[in-house]
């Protein structure tokens, strides 16, 4: 799991952060270790931190440390809980494409806990709505943009109503979705 705030331990460089995780929750060796912490590192930008506090890290960079502790164990579920909250949008792009490339081609899930319509259109095929407490609607965005409820539709869609529509299609919205609305 990955935290809002990175959830690092701050006695601990981010090398020890990231064995931390390997060496209490996994079975390899050290050798293994230290070339899924290199890979992980180069992967979050951030290679040339292991050493480093995470007092000596930004806000984002905690972020992309904690991004990598997450997926240090190789997990089959990674749960990110609000992975871009707080931060610049350059900032949380960069955090997003991470997560993205980090999770393509693996069989491993990703789940992102989110409040940003934007960032679940642009990052998942599914999407599961929760509205007091209780799931409102689960399946592909674009289904349910086009065809959910009402409360659904709306939710969904006031948040992309707006967008420059050349943006807008670089989302991929539905067509039908655009034409009824640009």
């Amino acid at each position: 799991m990955a935290f809002q705030q990175g959830a690092l331990f701050d006695f601990m460089t981010v090398r020890e952060n990231l064995l931390f995780a390997m060496e209490n929750m996994t079975s390899m060796t050290p050798e293994e270790m230290d070339r899924v912490l290199k890979g992980l590192l180069a992967g979050v930008k951030l290679g040339h931190t292991e050493n480093l506090f995470p007092y000596e890290l930004s806000g984002g960079m905690q972020r992309r440390v904690g991004i990598a502790r997450a997926l240090a164990t190789k997990p089959s579920i990674a749960i990110f809980d609000e992975p871009t909250a707080g931060l610049d949008p350059v900032t949380s792009t960069i955090i997003l494409n991470m997560i993205h490339e980090l999770g393509a081609g693996s069989s491993r899930t990703l789940l992102v806990a989110t409040s940003n319509v934007e960032i679940a259109i642009r990052f998942a095929d599914r999407v599961i709505l929760v509205n007091e407490g209780k799931v409102v609607a689960d399946g592909p965005w674009r289904e349910l943009i086009l065809r959910g409820s009402e409360w659904v539709r709306h939710f969904l869609g006031v948040r992309l109503i707006g967008l420059d529509l050349d943006y807008a299609r670089g989302l991929n919205l539905p067509q039908e979705f655009l034409d009824a609305h640009w």
